[in-house]
């Protein structure tokens, strides 16, 4: 069968992009074609303004541009090494019912590929392109607590028109389940399908990992200031990671990889850190002003595994202590079930459905 899988694909988000590696490989490993389809910009044309204040950052920080730039060519690397792109992208707007021909089915999914606070989500990102039996979802993540009223009919809608349903957390099933009165399948984000046997197969050594113990330190937003007081008593090497880090998806997973412990308010931080059997503690995070909790509870519950954020665990005296043994039995029973979903749906692709009401 030949699938499109529908995701984010700007950027350089290092989770974003492994997110997209997993789903693809489990559908080969399923027997299946997987193309990634890259959107179109929702922003048509640059405005003048926006042109402008580029120009402007680009002549302040000469450094910075440099490297983006950098980041971008080692982003681009690994795209070209590990993800098979579709050859025609897909408008963000207009008519792009051509593509239900040209594939058997589509998958969205997963990261915030549903996220009512990005201007990156639209009809494609909901296969309203497609028939219904070509529409199928993997853990594709509403990323808020709760769904702004104004796009309440938009998403009652279009959610509608999925045979099955299935989200990467709990709060968003609940969402779901609120708005529409269907249940939605809550599944392992695609990183969690692959074993870290797997994930070593793609694992590039990344040249500035120190060669004494340390810490890693990855932020998407600012750096808690209980980082330096952590790195001081257990007297270990920071290593700080953030959306300007000149490292490649591939480079990362050898950086967490051999850390002693992993400070982050990254989600995917946290999984690689669990799948490597590293130590971590995480801490709040807001997106667009909105709490982003609701990923980190699920994650808990799939790894079977008390609260680690810093406010739970600042008073343990042994942050290293995690029951591996646990997370793994965990992680494998949740893999099991997502696979099971993915085989499901890919058996429902011919049964017909285009025809069916909700």
């Amino acid at each position: 069968m030949k699938l499109g899988i529908i995701t984010y694909t700007h950027g350089t988000n290092i989770g974003q992009r492994l997110q997209n590696y997993a789903l693809q490989s489990v559908c080969e490993e399923l027997g299946h074609q997987a193309y990634t389809i890259k959107q179109g910009s929702p922003v048509e044309k640059e405005t003048l303004r926006y042109r402008l204040k580029k120009i402007l950052v680009a002549a302040k920080y000469p450094a910075l541009k440099r490297t983006h730039r950098l980041r971008q060519h080692k982003f681009d690397d690994f795209n070209n090494k590990y993800i098979q792109f579709y050859g025609e992208e897909m408008p963000f707007y207009g008519d792009n019912s051509h593509f239900a021909k040209q594939f058997d089915a589509f998958i969205v999914g997963s990261d915030q590929i549903w996220s009512p606070l990005s201007c990156y989500v639209g009809d494609n990102a909901f296969l309203t392109f497609a028939k219904v039996n070509q529409r199928l979802t993997y853990a594709p993540s509403l990323s808020v607590e709760t769904l702004p009223a104004h796009k309440a009919d938009f998403y009652k809608d279009r959610l509608n028109g999925f045979w099955n349903i299935s989200v990467r957390e709990h709060k968003g099933a609940e969402i779901i389940e609120k708005l529409t009165g269907r249940h939605a399948e809550v599944l392992v984000d695609p990183t969690l399908l692959l074993t870290r046997h797997k994930w070593d197969q793609i694992r590039e050594n990344y040249k500035d990992k120190p060669s004494t113990s340390y810490i890693l330190a990855m932020f998407l937003s600012s750096i808690p200031d209980a980082v330096r007081a952590i790195a001081n008593k257990l007297k270990l090497k920071v290593i700080l990671l953030d959306d300007n880090s000149v490292i490649s998806p591939a480079e990362f997973l050898d950086l967490v990889s051999d850390a002693q412990l992993t400070l982050t308010d990254s989600f995917h931080a946290t999984v690689f850190s669990a799948i490597y059997h590293i130590p971590f503690i995480n801490f709040d995070r807001s997106d667009y002003g909105e709490t982003m909790s609701s990923r980190f509870e699920t994650l808990y519950r799939v790894m079977g595994i008390k609260e680690r954020r810093w406010n739970k665990v600042s008073f343990m005296t042994d942050w290293m202590e995690m029951d591996y043994k646990t997370i793994d039995k965990h992680i494998e029973i949740e893999r099991d079930k997502s696979i099971k979903f993915l085989k499901k749906e890919f058996g429902q692709v011919y049964v017909g459905k285009e025809d069916m009401d909700f």
